[in-house]
């Protein structure tokens, strides 16, 4: 998982319910990093943060499995989470938040009420920010349940997925296995990071 700053409190990586995360490590055949990476959680047997100092702690029943490369997050949907901290290099307004996930199942996205599958959040519950799976298998940006935006890529299969959004402003833009999709103009009406989830 890679978190990226777009323009220079406690954060959650988790993806509730059958969903593996990892970002590409810098191994034979993966991109290089790129500049003004955040963060990047490689799930090497550990949730140290490579470049930014927001290390990780399991939460739940999160423990490691094989990556799309190298090694994995494993969440059994039962409130499983990687807990980051409240760094101040999270508290942004425009980044870019990318991770591969991969399914155990094709239909059941969470075990969560609401049936939704969080991939990254932080800040409060009103106020922060979350990219997750919709119950629907769309990918979607909110403010932590408000102002929602949502994408044209639907998330099928068990197959491992790259997956993306970037947030400039009012234009979000969301990845899935490199094709991009574009919203309609989103206005979050801001970002605020003043408690923990």
């Amino acid at each position: 998982m890679q978190i990226t700053s777009n323009a220079n409190r406690r954060a959650l990586i988790f993806a509730s319910a059958f969903f593996f995360a990892a970002a590409k490590l810098a191994l034979a055949g993966c991109v290089p990093t790129s500049s003004g990476l955040v963060s990047w959680w490689r799930a090497e047997g550990n949730a140290v943060d490579a470049v930014g100092g927001n290390h990780g702690s399991l939460e739940g029943n999160t423990t490691y499995g094989v990556g799309q490369v190298g090694s994995a997050f494993v969440f059994d949907g039962d409130l499983d989470a990687v807990s980051v901290g409240s760094g101040a290099n999270l508290q942004l307004q425009d980044f870019t938040i990318e991770t591969w996930i991969k399914r155990a199942s094709a239909s059941i996205v969470s075990f969560a009420a609401g049936g939704n599958g969080t991939i990254f959040a932080n800040g409060d519950n009103a106020e922060g920010y979350n990219f997750y799976v919709q119950s629907d298998n769309v990918l979607a940006l909110g403010k932590s349940g408000v102002n929602v935006v949502t994408s044209a890529a639907t998330l099928t299969g068990t197959n491992w997925h790259h997956v993306a959004v970037t947030k400039n402003g009012t234009s979000v833009v969301f990845y899935l296995d490199g094709v991009g999709y574009t919203t309609s103009p989103y206005n979050s009406g801001g970002y605020t990071f003043t408690a923990p989830i």
